[in-house]
């Protein structure tokens, strides 16, 4: 399995790779520290409202229990189903989204909290998009939303990070 990573540094404080496993086995992989205490960080994954707030999408959870469904929609377009894998309460959660599988994962770390995502990607023609769409929510959403005061970070247009995700992992997009 090759990985490919993109630049964590102070333009981009999100340390992103993706892991080439072949058609339909290609994991992105985010992480980032916060400073907020676990619980918080958790609440905004597991809450609907918070998580609908800073996700790409909008999220609605029935019971956060394995085999039990969620909605994700996308403002304008019909929902779609996804269903709870996984749910370890205060540390991680698992989910289906069309063909894919994303997981969140909190841990305690230097007084604040460890947040790992990971995600499938089933159509490698699709890794750019992918990738650009889910650093944007964590890195505009999930950052902005658990501190608001924080200062606004310059981030490229969508269009713009999908072609430098693509230049720097040498993808066509």
């Amino acid at each position: 399995m090759t990985e490919l990573h993109f630049p964590s540094d102070d333009e981009f404080p999100t340390d992103m790779r993706l892991q080439r496993g072949g058609k339909g086995d290609d994991r992105l992989r985010l992480e980032r520290h916060y400073d907020n205490p676990v619980e918080r960080v958790w609440q905004a994954l597991t809450d609907s409202e918070e998580m609908s707030a800073w996700f790409a999408c909008a999220v609605e959870y029935g019971e956060l229990t394995p085999g039990s469904t969620l909605e994700l929609r996308f403002p304008g377009g019909d929902p779609e189903p996804g269903k709870i894998l996984e749910v370890e309460p205060g540390r991680l959660i698992a989910f289906t989204w069309q063909k894919e599988s994303l997981t969140f994962e909190v841990t305690s770390e230097r007084g604040g909290t460890r947040f790992v995502f990971v995600t499938t990607v089933q159509d490698p023609e699709h890794i750019p998009y992918s990738a650009a769409g889910y650093y944007q929510s964590v890195e505009e959403g999930l950052t902005g939303f658990l501190d608001p005061d924080a200062k606004a970070r310059d981030m490229p247009s969508f269009d713009d990070l999908v072609k430098r995700v693509a230049a720097e992992w040498n993808l066509d997009s």
